[in-house]
């Protein structure tokens, strides 16, 4: 074996190790979106299933991505391995030791250019699953190799095409080893899983940061970053921290749905706890648990007072390796209601319960356009919290009339305090309309954004008097008014919610 064959393999390593640890949460959301339970019955429903060993032990490995630059070397050995055996095995000279490359390679890009179908994939573990399937091959061909060598006279030629052909068949026919997409993940869907992991963890500026530092949000970063504002109350920063959503870019025949990728999330951080349940419940029916599922069971049963059965999803959680922990002090809380109450989650979430018994109704799988009719059409806001979410989801779906009345309940509640700027913007323009939908006499403004909104209503029709496009115009206002409401209301119209 040449020298050369092993420095490929090195060079391989430090590549791909060096890919998978630069996309640290992508690894930690594969294992977020698996689970591994010890114990007969799980490992019995996985070897059930068209190569259910390999899924299981996949599903083992998986949850070393707790640490992402463990899972990450891990995963590298086992390719390394692959690529060794298969040199053992062919003995390629020449420029064909390349060729022992290419199912590494390939593995590589698999994982690499999975995307969105983390979420619907219905094998857990995959990445793993693939790759020790793969390595158990190589190790069979190289074997084999070895034994031909030993005890026959064939020519190494011959053995060499065989081998091939059986690898090639075998790699084709497994379903484990589908390359399931040829494109590589746009930016949006690694600052999804970022800011999807820093929810879970309450880390709400980090959250906050990365919806930022998109040029083009998703509407769900676009949701959870208002998630973040409102739980750290800086709601009047809604149109500050790029509010203005896209729609997935995923491929053609995935339709991507919030109510998959982060309906359960949400609801609950909404206060919304049998839609969370039902969701993460329906999820898991149809592609399996996952450790994400499992939490959000766990939350909602504790908020519902469902304390036996959050305590039989605290025990499946407790099996697992890197997630007991967390399982262990949610049996805290269910012993110790001081503690739950205390904790920084249920100071978030409770001030959102609007209603203690909330119907489940058919939200048509669009988790973002119910949160948002729900929370702007509530008749009397229980508190602060409340108040300011109704008034920022009213202006999301532009609804001047139900702002108009969440604004003067806000007003009446404040009579000594400060009107927050953003709904000093709404309230003005709202007030200015033909309309009428706001009585705006009588109110103390800021004079500033009033002139300012002079200003804004003066450009605007000189720019149209100019017969210039709408995108025109958008373009031309954006540098002065994109951070205000009236910016979003004339011109935003991609509130496309899924």
């Amino acid at each position: 074996m040449k020298h050369s064959q092993y420095y490929s393999a090195l060079v391989f390593a430090i590549i791909a190790y060096a890919l998978l640890v630069m996309h640290s949460e992508y690894l930690y959301a594969l294992q977020d979106n698996s689970i591994f339970i010890g114990g007969h019955t799980f490992m019995q429903e996985l070897l059930n299933r068209n190569q259910g060993l390999w899924i299981w032990v996949g599903s083992y490995l998986t949850q070393f991505f707790y640490y992402p630059w463990l899972g990450a070397l891990m995963l590298t050995m086992v390719w390394v391995a692959t690529h060794l055996s298969l040199i053992v095995a062919f003995r390629p000279k020449g420029y064909w030791h390349i060729i022992p490359l290419l199912p590494v390679a390939f593995q590589l890009y698999a994982v690499m250019t999975f995307g969105y179908y983390i979420y619907y994939s219905k094998c857990p573990g995959y990445a793993f699953a693939m790759a020790v399937c793969i390595l158990v091959m190589s190790i069979v061909a190289m074997m084999i190799r070895l034994a031909i060598d030993r005890f026959t006279k064939i020519k190494a030629k011959f053995t060499n095409i065989v081998l091939a052909l059986c690898c090639i068949i075998y790699i084709v026919a497994n379903p484990v080893v589908k390359l399931y997409s040829w494109t590589y993940p746009s930016k949006n869907f690694f600052a999804e899983l970022k800011m999807y992991h820093a929810m879970d963890e309450c880390r709400w500026d980090d959250v906050i940061n990365e919806n930022i530092k998109a040029k083009e949000p998703t509407n769900f970063m676009v949701m959870m970053k208002n998630v973040a504002l409102i739980h750290t109350n800086k709601f009047d920063d809604m149109l500050k921290t790029n509010n203005c959503g896209t729609i997935y870019d995923a491929p053609d025949s995935l339709q991507v749905r919030t109510s998959r990728i982060g309906a359960p999330m949400l609801y609950y951080q909404f206060g919304q706890f049998n839609f969370a349940y039902r969701w993460a419940i329906e999820n898991s029916v149809e592609y399996g648990m996952s450790i994400r599922h499992m939490k959000i069971l766990i939350r909602s049963a504790m908020y519902n007072q469902e304390l036996d059965l959050a305590q039989k999803y605290i025990n499946l959680l407790k099996s697992t390796k890197f997630h007991r922990d967390w399982a262990i002090q949610k049996e805290r809380e269910i012993h110790s209601s001081t503690l739950f109450y205390q904790s920084e989650e249920c100071g978030n979430v409770v001030p959102l319960i609007v209603d203690d018994d909330v119907e489940l109704d058919n939200d048509n799988s669009n988790c973002l356009d119910w949160i948002i009719r729900y929370f702007s059409s509530i008749e009397k806001a229980k508190n602060e919290k409340q108040q300011n979410v109704a008034l920022c989801f009213s202006l999301v779906a532009k609804d001047g009339y139900r702002f108009a009345t969440h604004f003067i309940d806000y007003v009446k509640t404040h009579p000594q305090g400060p009107i927050p700027h953003l709904y000093q913007e709404a309230a003005i323009m709202f007030g200015s309309m033909p309309d009428e939908a706001l009585d705006i006499s009588g109110f103390d403004f800021d004079n500033i954004i009033a002139e300012r909104y002079n200003n804004f209503v003066r450009e605007f029709y000189a720019l149209k008097e100019q017969k210039l496009s709408d995108e025109e115009m958008a373009s031309k206002l954006k540098p002065l008014y994109g951070e205000t409401y009236w910016w979003y209301y004339y011109f935003y119209s991609d509130l496309v919610l899924y």
